[in-house]
């Protein structure tokens, strides 16, 4: 549950707690890593630092993949997400992890420059 908790937010930028159960999201709030929403009592986690401690920590953790995560929601859809984007999101991020020239990812059409119809 966390680690889900986790790649929502790292992924989509947000996420609430209430899928956890209350002690379990008191706690978060407690340690500091989530916090009340400002005038209502929805927890969320949104801070930066634990956050990437615990990206960090669950990368360590073979059954803690966010890869399978990406795999698990390619499917759902929604108007903030949009799984198969996250996915292929991913996917760029480990293509470009390394330094490469664009034509070694991409294949490029060379005629294409040379088109007088496009100008």
């Amino acid at each position: 549950m966390l680690a889900e908790a986790v790649f929502t937010q790292f992924v989509y930028g947000s996420y609430s707690l209430s899928l956890i159960d209350s002690p379990h999201g008191a706690i978060f709030v407690q340690y500091g890593f989530a916090r009340y929403k400002t005038g209502t009592r929805a927890d969320v986690i949104d801070e930066p630092l634990i956050i990437f401690a615990a990206l960090t920590c669950l990368k360590k953790q073979k059954q803690f993949s966010l890869l399978d995560c990406l795999r698990r929601d390619i499917h759902m859809h929604s108007a903030r997400r949009n799984g198969f984007e996250a996915y292929l999101a991913y996917y760029i991020r480990e293509i470009f992890e390394t330094s490469q020239n664009l034509d070694a990812v991409f294949t490029f059409r060379s005629d294409f420059a040379s088109r007088t119809d496009l100008s």
